[in-house]
């Protein structure tokens, strides 16, 4: 858009003056249309403050706008449900056995939640959430829709990315029905770095959602002080976590671990 005004702009103040029989004045001309110089002027600045209003409204409207309370639990009672019919449909369409027993497993839990009762809308309004829990169940929900799209199609379903968004969708489900059956979006996590069973400080814990991991464009996060031990509110789900010493660099193995509640967990360092 501004590139259209500086070729107006352009036009308007590089073509000659003609001599005109009124009053003595001077006009410019843009293609086949004539202006006088007043004009012209009058016009460059309506189109340049266009411009600005036009290019203000743009940034607003890219501009990341909050959900509602209201939004967020209706996207999570679908995304449950959805998963509930897709599992159920790749459960009866699979022959893998690791995939028919994750899929029933995740049936089961949705089930014991009662999923489908419509008090699970509003249980979600207000849910305190750890940072990407609603980005991991949406990761979650499109593996399994994909997943039920391959299996309508007769397709091959992916393994490799079905299998995580089955554990982490089940791990939050399942996190609901130990919090005497109510929603719950936060969880505590206190990381212990230990070296032959010995606890060991000042060890950086980090983690990823499994789920995540299959993105590149997902960073692995930090627990906000070094170990030993570290304490940190996560999302319900399934887990790579390591340590890595802050002042030599070395890390230690990764370990995949399911959180589905408040509980505690050690990683052994080198």
């Amino acid at each position: 858009m501004f590139e259209q005004a500086e070729d107006f702009e352009l036009c308007a103040t590089s073509t000659a003056s003609l001599d005109s029989p009124h009053s003595g004045r001077s006009y410019w001309s843009c293609g086949d249309a004539l202006f006088d110089k007043d004009s012209a002027v009058e016009m460059k600045f309506s189109l340049a403050c266009l411009m600005i209003v036009l290019a203000h409204s743009s940034f607003g409207q890219s501009a990341d706008i909050p959900e509602e309370p209201e939004h967020i639990a209706e996207k999570m009672w679908k995304f449950f449900a959805q998963g509930k019919r897709d599992a159920f449909e790749i459960m009866n369409g699979v022959s893998d056995p690791l995939l028919k027993q994750k899929a029933s497993r995740l049936i089961d839990a949705l089930t014991d939640y009662n999923i489908s009762t419509p008090a699970r809308r509003l249980e979600w309004v207000g849910v305190d959430m750890a940072p990407n829990y609603v980005l991991q169940l949406t990761q979650d929900y499109l593996e399994i829709e994909t997943a039920d799209n391959a299996v309508r199609s007769r397709q091959t379903v992916d393994h490799i990315h079905l299998v995580p968004a089955l554990d982490d969708m089940y791990l939050k489900v399942n996190a609901c029905i130990l919090n005497r059956g109510t929603a719950i979006g936060s969880v505590s996590v206190e990381v212990h770095t230990k070296k032959s069973g010995l606890e060991v400080s000042n060890w950086r814990v980090i983690c990823i959602a499994k789920i995540l991991r299959l993105y590149p464009n997902f960073s692995p996060t930090m627990f906000p002080q070094l170990s030993s031990p570290t304490k940190w509110s996560l999302a319900p789900g399934n887990y790579i976590m390591w340590a890595e010493d802050p002042q030599t660099g070395n890390k230690s193995a990764t370990q995949e671990i399911p959180i589905d509640k408040d509980q505690e967990c050690d990683l052994t360092v080198p």
